[in-house]
């Protein structure tokens, strides 16, 4: 390392490395107390030991400082490693120094590294990981029930039992996100036979296959688990539900509906039945959102809300040496096209008819994705030319892209299109149909042709060629495919679903709080909640608002609830006031910091009280809210 970096400094901590001589190079430092500043004013650390035991706890506290490490094989199953992306692992003293020389020398290396480092700790090894990896040995240990943070949402993952589609890929990439977040704490995922993706930070729930077959016992299933698991909220990947327990539906496109579809098929009825048991809605596009409501008249529109799927960073333009490396593995030496899944309603079938037209198609390939076999009637389409069969990782479909002449997407419709985002954000150009979601996802960034215009088709095949036109729709796809992201999907997804576990609260266009003091005299309390009860019915400001009155701190719902009854009553009996006529009343109720946060978003101000419940409105944020002081009059001042 000296005679490759002659101003190497290496420090050597704990008292192990007393009975080293110092040489030129290295400092003998002994145990240090505290290693913060220590890790600060390092570039990466070493760990050249040859064994040991248990959790290398100094190599996880230097990558918590965004240190990079670099050790030994040996001690490579005992530490959190990733061999090229967080450190280096070497075989051999060789090895070691070449990849300490390699961190010394490429600081940028060093802190994307180090960046790396500290992302895996953080995901590995945080406190909320550490109290799941002891959950079932507390709960059994002490014989009691894990209490879980409240609200308890359930996800049932039964797609990636059915299929390995783009839906798969959906729902991984929301649970990663979710994982990242902290929301993960809210969720339970009800994993059908293990088939569910293994990410860290998620909690699973084992649960039987789904049996199309046997569907009433299904809902008859998912209704107990959700009760076993406090469920408050239930959302399915692909169209299952419980019986009790409020659901979302999640719509990925309308297309059996659209297209005619045999309905009665027990998929479908299924997808009706989630329909018609959701309280709310999720599409993946506005025009997925316009075609429920449509088919589905009695679904308030204000109930569907649009969220947008995203793209996986690991779709990205291609270095020429990665595209080279791929054209090689798979044989490719001409330029290609690269198409979808052939028959049905994608419609490749327009593709092939205008590729068989170009006058000199076997100078092309083709790349048909998924590894699905033409049938003999297409085949006669691409006589001469190499069609090349592929299933692909993300990874190798990126590069797919990059080296494509144009992604040829020619569907008659789509819930959202996946493949045309991550071909767009690999710098491939793509040409589509106006059809359904497609302009809502493609943009201006794409050439358009009718679904059934071969001459269009035949046309775009040529035209995408120009390095002008090339040049512009890679530059344009870049550019669409800022506005899709996974983050930006999850916050819509999770906002929804915290939403729906306010439910209970009655919201309305105008919501109002107060926060009363439960420890003071029920006579003095109940007077103070009568007085805001009238004061809010004879006001003339809100029309039928919501009055949210805060129970955090009440042990006794059920007395709560008594007081305030008893309140209604009084002012019926003495001022003729039938205050349910005039508001919703609702109780809170034990919220988590989540719900506190949807909710005051939602709410148009604090009433301020004589006695209050200061700890609950502090805790919960209320005194960031506006604050409205009750006058003598029936009428309401913003203060």
């Amino acid at each position: 390392i000296l005679s490759n970096i002659p101003d190497f400094k290496l420090q050597i901590i704990g008292d192990g490395g007393k009975k080293f001589t110092p040489v030129p190079g290295i400092e003998i430092s002994g145990y240090v107390p505290d290693l913060a500043a220590l890790y600060a004013q390092s570039g990466f650390a070493v760990c050249p030991l040859i064994g040991g035991t248990g959790q290398q706890v100094k190599i996880v506290e230097a990558m918590a400082h965004g240190l990079p490490v670099v050790l030994l094989k040996n001690l490579a199953a005992a530490a959190p490693i990733e061999h090229g992306i967080n450190g280096f692992i070497a075989s051999n003293a060789t090895e070691f120094a070449e990849y300490i020389i390699k961190l010394w020398l490429d600081r940028s290396l060093c802190q994307q590294m180090g960046a790396a480092a500290r992302k895996s700790i953080e995901k590995h090894f945080s406190q909320r990981l550490i109290a799941e990896k002891l959950q079932p040995i507390l709960a059994k240990s002490l014989n009691t029930v894990w209490k879980t943070p409240s609200p308890q949402i359930a996800i049932d993952a039964v797609f990636f039992q059915l299929y390995n589609t783009g839906i798969a890929r959906v729902w991984k990439s929301l649970l990663e996100e979710w994982a990242n977040d902290g929301f993960a704490e809210h969720l339970i995922v009800l994993d059908r036979a293990e088939t569910a993706p293994k990410i860290s930070g998620i909690r699973y729930h084992q649960i039987p296959a789904y049996d199309y077959g046997n569907t009433n016992a299904d809902r008859q299933m998912l209704q107990q688990v959700c009760d076993d698991l406090d469920a408050e909220l239930f959302i399915s990947t692909y169209y299952t539900t419980p019986i009790e327990t409020p659901s979302i539906f999640m719509g990925y496109d309308m297309i059996p509906e659209v297209l005619g579809f045999d309905l009665n098929q027990q998929m479908w009825q299924e997808k009706r039945h989630a329909i018609e048991h959701a309280s709310a809605y999720l599409t993946i596009s506005e025009h997925t959102a316009q075609d429920l409501v449509e088919i589905y008249p009695e679904i308030d529109a204000s109930t569907v809300t649009v969220a947008y799927c995203g793209v996986q960073p690991v779709f990205k333009q291609a270095s020429a040496t990665n595209l080279a490396e791929f054209r090689a593995k798979y044989g490719i030496a001409k330029p290609y096209f690269i198409i979808g899944s052939p028959g049905g309603y994608k419609n490749t079938e327009l593709f092939l008819q205008a590729f068989a037209r170009l006058p000199a198609k076997s100078g092309f390939d083709i790349i048909v994705t998924g590894g699905h076999i033409m049938s003999e009637e297409y085949r006669q389409y691409t006589f001469g030319s190499n069609v090349h069969y592929l299933r692909m990782d993300d990874f190798e479909l990126s590069l797919a892209y990059s080296g494509a002449i144009a992604l040829v997407y020619p569907s008659k419709y789509e819930g959202f299109g996946l493949p045309i985002v991550e071909a767009m954000a690999s710098g491939c150009p793509v040409i589509t149909c106006p059809n359904a979601s497609i302009p809502e996802v493609a943009g201006e960034a794409a050439i358009y042709v009718f679904d059934d215009d071969i001459d269009g088709m035949a046309e775009a095949l040529c035209e995408v060629q120009k390095p002008q036109v090339r040049s512009a729709l890679i530059a344009a796809g870049l550019e669409q495919v800022k506005q899709f992201s996974w983050t930006k999907m999850g916050d819509i997804v999770k906002s929804v679903l915290i939403d729906r576990t306010l439910s209970h609260l009655q919201l309305s266009e105008h919501n109002l709080i107060i926060f009363p003091d439960w420890s003071q005299d029920e006579e003095i309390l109940s007077e103070e909640i009568a007085t805001v009860c009238q004061n809010l019915a004879q006001s003339s400001e809100f029309d039928r608002p919501t009055l949210l009155i805060d129970t955090s701190n009440v042990e006794d719902l059920e007395s709560a609830n008594m007081l305030i009854s008893g309140v209604a009553m009084n002012l019926m009996m003495s001022a003729d006031i039938d205050v349910t006529e005039h508001l919703e009343i609702a109780l809170t109720g034990k919220l988590a910091p989540i719900q506190w946060q949807a909710l005051l978003s939602k709410l148009h101000g604090r009433i301020k009280l004589e006695l209050e419940d200061v700890r609950s409105i502090e805790s919960s944020g209320a005194n960031l809210i506006t604050e409205i002081k009750l006058t003598e009059a029936p009428t309401l001042a913003l203060v």
